[in-house]
């Protein structure tokens, strides 16, 4: 026992202890070293060990305990900084990539659409939309990715606009209707009761959800039917955002419902919530047979419930089709004063781009003759440079109103695009200057913005087809009302 008369046992649990104990046990050896047995007993000697080796090790477990909560605090700091760096080289490196794959994709894309208009045989056209089909599905699914990751990290941001939901719905339609016509199912499109006319919201993303959900109903159904069923339904104004009403207009909330009902392959019910879920098929002969990367229904989610609303799929099991319901909320605005609507297949049949002057800079050889072809197909006389210093000596050579659109690549060395238009602002006034327009690969929302932010008046995203930018610049012109844009 370690209280008997033996100093060398005491001596023995004074070095198999820890540093506090064994500080303690020191102490009291010294007192029993110089004292006689009886005086100590008398004295509780025993009592103190005890008591005293106890607070020892109440105190030992306590320092311990704080000693590794402070390991683990400074581990999880360490872990804490690592996910950061790693988010910011994700993402860095994704704004990379969408730059470096989006720069040939323009290529690809622009030129097959050219092609197009060219006199080919119909083997020749075969396989120009092949291209076509192929470099689209491609580009969709860099916009996939992207849009997740994004979605992910809370930086994709909303861009509500006003337009008119019936012209919406119809262009909508007109979209899908071909696809389904491609595998010769009957597509039919019915608005149950009143919609209304002006609405603010992000068309763009509920198009996005609509063509993703619509073109799964196709993808997925070999005959049978496609039916789509629309209707709009009172929203409560308190749970919707007010970043749509303004002074200039009054705004109330409603739901927008999109019911989409196929007779395909169907779904299994356990696999009706994976379905929304990042990479998830149904199972692995899906892909072997359909193709898609899993990741569609997981934006269409993320969109909708960004956008206030919610998703679901029903089935009644393998063979017996699915159903597929989202709805939004939307902005119904009430008054819009002087604020127009515009259309964009109206802008295409209204506006004659033929005769436009046009000034395009860009730093990439191949863009530069890509972008050149498409403004020259649509009628348009176009000059090109190959740098943002350049592209102002002309401008103050030829005068600024010699150019009615500059076309500007934002990554150029020496002078990138925005300060190529700061300097443009600094030294002409808008209606002696041309339009600045973006012609970009980088797609995320701070660049869009940071283009409106120094004064660009528009921004077009590469790649981009000879419709396309036909559209994109019909547009462009009709919202500015830009006077002598055809002399």
């Amino acid at each position: 026992m370690f209280f008997n008369l033996n100093t060398h046992c005491f001596q023995i649990c004074i070095k198999n202890g820890n540093s506090k104990r064994s500080q303690i046990l020191n102490d009291y050896a010294v007192r029993f070293c110089c004292s006689n047995f009886d005086t100590l007993t008398n004295r509780g000697f025993y009592k103190q060990v005890v008591v005293a080796l106890s607070h020892a090790t109440v105190v030992e477990e306590s320092m311990q305990a704080r000693d590794l909560l402070i390991e683990k605090n400074i581990a999880l700091e360490c872990a804490k900084r690592e996910a950061e760096l790693a988010v910011v080289a994700r993402n860095e490196f994704l704004a990379v990539m969408n730059h470096e794959m989006r720069t040939p994709m323009h290529a690809i894309i622009a030129l097959s659409s050219l092609l197009r208009e060219s006199k080919l045989t119909t083997e020749q056209l075969s396989m120009i939309d092949t291209i076509s089909k192929s470099s689209s599905i491609l580009s969709m699914l860099i916009n996939d990715v992207l849009d997740f990751t994004r979605l992910e990290a809370g930086s994709l941001c909303l861009d509500p606009q006003a337009f008119q939901l019936s012209n919406f719905l119809k262009e909508a339609e007109e979209l899908v209707t071909p696809m389904a016509q491609s595998k010769k199912l009957p597509l039919s499109m019915a608005i149950r009761g009143m919609i209304p006319s002006n609405v603010c919201a992000d068309s763009n993303r509920i198009l996005q959800v609509f063509l993703n959900v619509v073109g799964n109903s196709i993808k997925f159904t070999s005959e049978g039917h496609i039916k789509i069923c629309v209707y709009v339904e009172d929203a409560d104004s308190e749970s919707m955002p007010s970043e749509l009403s303004s002074p200039r207009r009054e705004v109330k909330h409603m739901f927008l419902h999109f019911n989409v009902e196929d007779t395909g392959i169907g779904i299994k019910a356990s696999d009706l919530q994976r379905l929304f879920h990042k990479f998830v098929q149904a199972d692995s002969s899906i892909t072997r047979n359909f193709g898609g990367s899993g990741l569609g229904l997981a934006i269409a989610r993320k969109f909708v419930e960004l956008m206030g609303g919610k998703i679901r799929l029903e089935s009644e099991g393998l063979g017996k089709g699915s159903t597929c319901k989202f709805f939004v909320s939307l902005g119904v605005v009430t008054d819009l004063e002087s604020e127009t609507l515009i259309s964009p297949k109206k802008l295409q049949q209204g506006s004659d781009l033929l005769g436009l002057k046009v000034l395009v800079v860009d730093d990439n050889a191949i863009n530069r003759i890509v972008t050149h072809r498409l403004m020259e197909t649509i009628g348009c006389k176009t000059t090109v440079t190959d740098s943002g210093q350049k592209c102002l000596e002309i401008l103050m050579t030829a005068g600024p109103g010699a150019y009615q659109i500059l076309l500007l690549d934002l990554s150029m060395p020496e002078m990138d695009g925005f300060t190529v238009t700061i300097e443009i602002l600094k030294r002409f006034k808008i209606g002696e200057r041309p339009l600045i327009i973006a012609l970009t690969a980088n797609s995320d929302a701070h660049t869009r913005q940071r283009c409106f932010d120094v004064g660009m008046e528009g921004v077009l995203t590469k790649p981009i087809s000879l419709e396309m930018i036909k559209i994109e610049l019909s547009a462009l012109l009709e919202n500015f009302k830009y006077h002598g844009c055809s002399s």
